[in-house]
């Protein structure tokens, strides 16, 4: 029982702290026909957000600390790709090409 006592002991002291970090979300927008949606918008939106285009909008960043706020929606780069950093949940994001838009969870 000492023993274990004072294994606890030692684990809890010497635990390092745990800081809260953003998952990271690396992707693409295609069309039907696979070929990049060059000039997509993506909207990241919280799990209960309705409607298009979604409302409300999620808090995204540029880091994994969470710590620079990302403008969204996001355009997407010249190979239709995105990356953007948000805190652990469930989002849904909307693709929109023109007037069509897509939403996934």
């Amino acid at each position: 029982m000492k023993r274990t006592l004072i294994a606890l002991s030692f684990l809890l002291f010497f635990a390092s702290p745990a800081y809260g970090q953003g998952g990271i979300l690396n992707d693409s927008v295609l069309r039907a026909d696979g070929r990049p949606a060059i000039g997509a918008t993506v909207r990241v939106c919280t799990e209960a957000a309705s409607g298009t285009p979604c409302s409300p909008t999620a808090s995204i960043f540029t880091d994994k600390a969470l710590t620079v706020s990302k403008t969204n929606p996001i355009a997407v780069d010249s190979g239709a790709a995105y990356t953007y950093y948000a805190a652990p949940g469930f989002y849904k994001e909307q693709l929109c090409l023109g007037a069509t838009c897509v939403t996934r969870t």
